[in-house]
């Protein structure tokens, strides 16, 4: 039941039981912890250790093309 796990990480810590509340944040924070990890440390792996430099070129062409494809997809604008 995954969903389950799911679940108990978006409730209210605060709506919970004073006795279950800290294990519930502990929880939380451990599931928030996991899925960080999970998503960034995928990314690192295929990234690798990109300057910023590199980040910000990437960055720029990735503006470029969308912008090309863009203009490229507008209708022309009729002359008078």
């Amino acid at each position: 039941m995954p969903e389950t796990g799911l679940w108990l990480a978006t409730l209210r810590p605060s709506r919970a039981k004073p006795e279950i509340r800290p294990l519930l944040i502990l929880y939380q924070r451990e599931c928030a912890r996991v899925l960080f990890e999970h998503v960034v440390g995928e990314r690192t792996k295929v990234l690798g250790s990109a300057t910023m430099a590199e980040w910000k070129a990437a960055r720029q062409a990735i503006n470029r093309n969308n912008y090309k494809r863009d203009r490229a997809s507008r209708p022309p604008i009729p002359s008078a």
